[in-house]
């Protein structure tokens, strides 16, 4: 069994380090590192293979590396083999002796495991050669008392690691082929031309097994599936399948693509036994109900077979199952294990999308906002104000609560697991109670009841109605009719303000909603007035702080700017 796992340089795994266990599943979102977790399982397994047919040949004493060619690498389909190589590097550059020299970047994995109750840990490096060709050797730290670099440890000669791609399809004709080249389809992900020879295959060598597969089969999907056939004249395997509900019978062609992801999860297990099996997205194509299915199938299979299971998936459902039983390792950030059912970690990677915790990464800072229009108000008030923010309000990460600080509050602390060093502040509407500030997460709310209240005076409005762009250079059209919009504006907001004053209201009061209970209605009859359709709908009101002054700007909105700046800027 496989325990542990060391990689550095590839793809898109800078460097890791994580615990492996009987029953492992890899959890996080999309383009996080697992299908590259198990890759980089296969190109150990490639490079030791390689290795160890060296050292049997008398030719592996020295570590001058075995070459191995990018299309032999059949789990590990590139363009070119630089592209195994985190960011492409393949080189590094170093000063020495005020000389710039070029050093190779390596690619290194290091696997532990333990085979009979021996423990033990190998290592390999991999070198890029070029577009074709990479090097492989073992690493200069594997050596054990008494043994050379060399020495291949005997659990590690017999690992053995298998890929399976999710499935593809399938195509109406499947011809027989050889075991070795059934590996080699997979490896290439077409699964789709396998299929059947894996059923054959299992069928033929494992009765007990296929019996099982059938029996799992019926119980799932309510289908008899029938033994492989071979069409000697034709060299072709066939299959077909009879649906017990309709008893019609089908080729296997014509099965739904989640009763073939099953079928293929249990031939392959069944046809590897003993191996460490590499399980990419095994939930593919299938609904809720077969995803928790068939995990609790892969799992009794690889049970019964002797094999360790190592699964990528960004199911709900598998998450849920895996963390009630077996090992799960969340790939947020650093990949680290997950024990507590109820952990931070397992509920953020059900709601937080990859490329925030891209962001949070890039940024290590984060702006929690009502909605977008509050960080166009912030620009705005930033860029008459000539606050130092302003540019860095252009390229914030920023994340809309309404006005919520719980998911504030969820949202940061899910990505502080996976960006220790992340920031954050919560901006609000005036909120009912004085927030707990105690956490990491910096909160402040408005003073006024909303941010729109801080530009709702009659002399912004009308001064917004003669130029609404503030820059009356660039708006002689609309300068032209000014005076008719000013007075348009003005009438409006004697007529809104005179029926809210009989209701005992007051609009510029500091408690009004200035958006929803005076601009809404402001905008609707002064656009009335002109004969105009309404072009301020609540979404447009930031435009109004365009013609602020700075000295209107009120002193809690550069407050708010300045923290903003201190908390994002911090080291």
């Amino acid at each position: 069994m496989l325990s542990r796992l060391r990689v550095k340089n590839f793809k898109t795994l800078e460097d890791i380090d994580s615990e492996l266990g009987q029953s492992v599943v890899f959890i996080g979102p999309n383009n996080a590192g697992k299908t590259s977790a198990l890759q980089a399982l296969t190109l150990w397994t490639s490079g030791l293979a390689a290795w160890n047919a060296r050292r049997s040949e008398g030719k592996a004493k020295k570590r001058t590396g075995v070459t191995l060619n990018r299309l032999s690498l059949v789990n590990l389909p590139v363009f070119e083999a630089r592209e195994l190589w985190n960011k492409r590097r393949v080189q590094s550059v170093a000063k020495a002796n005020g000389k710039s020299e070029q050093n190779p970047v390596l690619i290194e994995i290091t696997i532990d495991g333990e085979t009979d109750g021996q423990a033990w840990s190998f290592g390999l490096e991999f070198q890029h050669a070029t577009s074709e060709t990479i090097y492989c050797r073992p690493l200069k730290d594997n050596s054990l008392p008494g043994e050379t670099a060399a020495t291949i440890p005997a659990g590690a000669i017999s690992a053995r690691c298998a890929l399976l791609p999710p499935m593809s399809g399938l195509s109406s004709s499947e011809a027989e082929i050889q075991p070795g080249r059934i590996q080699t389809l997979i490896g290439e992900g077409r699964t789709a031309e396998v299929l059947r020879n894996l059923c054959l295959s299992v069928s033929r060598d494992n009765p007990d097994g296929w019996a099982d597969i059938k029996s799992r089969m019926l119980s799932m999907f309510g289908v008899e599936i029938s033994n492989p056939e071979r069409d000697v004249a034709r060299g072709v395997v066939e299959m077909s399948y009879t649906d017990q509900r309709q008893n019609t019978t089908l080729d296997l062609s014509s099965a739904g693509r989640g009763q073939l992801q099953a079928l293929l999860l249990l031939t392959y297990l069944y046809a590897n036994p003993g191996s460490t099996l590499l399980l990419d997205e095994p939930d593919a194509h299938l609904e809720i109900l077969r995803q928790r299915q068939i995990y609790d199938a892969i799992s009794d299979v690889a049970g019964k077979s002797g094999s360790q299971i190592i699964a990528a998936s960004h199911s709900e459902i598998i998450l849920q199952e895996a963390a009630q039983r077996d090992m799960l390792i969340a790939f947020v950030g650093k990949p680290r294990r997950i024990d507590d059912r109820g952990s931070q970690i397992l509920k953020a990677l059900k709601d937080i999308p990859f490329d925030h915790y891209y962001q949070a990464s890039l940024n290590k800072f984060v702006l929690y906002l009502e909605g977008s229009t509050d960080l166009e108000f912030l620009r705005a008030f930033a860029k008459i104000a000539g606050h130092s923010v302003a540019r860095d309000l252009d390229t914030v990460f920023v994340h809309y609560v309404a006005n919520d600080i719980q998911a504030a509050r969820h949202h940061f602390y899910g990505l502080k697991n996976a960006e220790p060093d992340l920031r954050g502040i919560a901006i609000f509407d005036r909120l009912d109670r004085s927030p707990d500030d105690s956490g990491q997460l910096s909160i402040r709310s408005w003073q006024k009841r909303e941010i729109e209240n801080y530009i709702c005076t009659k002399e912004i409005l009308v001064r917004f109605a003669y130029d609404p762009t503030g820059r009356e250079e660039d708006n002689l059209i609309l300068r032209a009719d000014g005076e008719a919009r000013v007075q348009a504006m003005e009438q409006s907001i004697s007529e809104i303000e005179g029926a809210l004053k009989t209701l005992g209201r007051d609009p510029w009061d500091d408690n009004f909603k200035a958006s929803d209970e005076f601009l809404t209605p402001l905008f609707e009859k002064y656009y009335d007035k002109l004969n105009l359709s309404n072009a301020m709908r609540k979404t447009n009101f930031h435009r109004i702080a365009a013609v602020l002054k700075r000295e209107e700007i009120a002193q809690e909105i550069i407050l708010a700017l300045d923290e903003i700046r201190r908390i994002s800027s911090e080291k």
